[in-house]
């Protein structure tokens, strides 16, 4: 399978990043509306744009880094001294066409950025954290999709009779044979996800919960299953604990697991209560 770009006469584009851009037109614009619904000021995002997108851009290009650490390791020993290992890392690190731009530690950049400002400026985080839950599960959505499209992130070899088994044919996918389409259970795990989100806030049920427990659950929720998914995904990146537990995997859980904790304390289990509710109202 071959979708990884639209040809249009001279011009070549990446359909993954095509995706992924429209995604970000449409989650932006639902983020404006989260934003408003909770009265919260878009202003603060605009005055800091440049600087969660530089954070970000260097965030991940460090986790991309780390997942392509043997490659470059190998070029600085094949040099001549210390000072052109250097520069041959320097050269590896800049080069953001040798494995792009890890968006999970894109996310985590992004994400520690706003809460340090969100401190210094007195914003009211736990709403912040209600506004942006489902915009990121909807660019999530077309991220996967653009994955699945460019062969980014694909899945682990699996055997051709598998219902669900895919192959490509491109350079960049190193397994030849049918793979897991990790990309799609991703995209149609976040779009339930997504759904289901959507169905709670036009119910308005999330105004009845204290701030912050809305977004715990579904950003929850989103990085345990992004974590699950990690079992399916072919190329692993960085590993941990003799190389057997992917850093992506074990960053997932970890965010999953601390962000429900802390809805945990914050909620004082009122959410079990008012889920409770809103299943016997349906």
């Amino acid at each position: 399978m071959d979708l990884s770009e639209i040809v249009l006469g001279p011009f070549v584009f990446s359909t993954g990043a095509m995706v992924l851009l429209i995604g970000i037109m449409i989650s932006s614009w639902m983020l404006a509306r989260t934003v408003h619904e909770k009265k919260l000021s878009i202003r603060f995002l605009n005055d800091y744009f440049l600087l969660y997108l530089v954070v970000g851009v260097l965030m991940g290009r460090a986790g991309a880094v780390l997942d392509i650490w043997p490659t470059i390791s190998e070029n600085m020993m094949h040099t001549a001294g210390t000072g052109e290992a250097v520069l041959v890392f320097l050269r590896d690190t800049v080069s953001f066409w040798q494995g792009g731009v890890d968006f999970l530690w894109a996310g985590i950049g992004f994400f520690i950025t706003f809460l340090v400002l969100c401190f210094l400026r007195n914003e009211n985080i736990l709403s912040w954290l209600d506004a942006f839950s489902l915009p990121l599960l909807l660019l999530f959505v077309f991220l996967e999709i653009g994955s699945f499209l460019a062969g980014w992130d694909y899945g682990a070899p699996v055997d051709e009779n598998f219902i669900f088994a895919i192959s490509y044919d491109l350079t960049d996918v190193r397994y030849s044979g049918y793979i897991h389409p990790v990309q799609l259970y991703a995209a149609i795990a976040f779009g339930l996800l997504f759904v289901g989100g959507m169905v709670l806030w036009s119910e308005k049920l999330e105004k009845q919960w204290q701030s912050g427990i809305f977004g715990g659950i579904f950003l929850s929720a989103t990085f345990m299953v992004n974590g699950i998914l990690e079992f399916f995904r072919g190329e692993k990146g960085t590993l941990l604990f003799n190389d057997s537990v992917p850093l992506s995997q074990l960053l997932s859980f970890g965010l999953g697991i601390l962000i429900f904790s802390f809805m945990i304390w914050k909620g004082h289990f009122q959410v079990f209560s008012k889920l409770r509710t809103f299943s016997h109202l349906s």
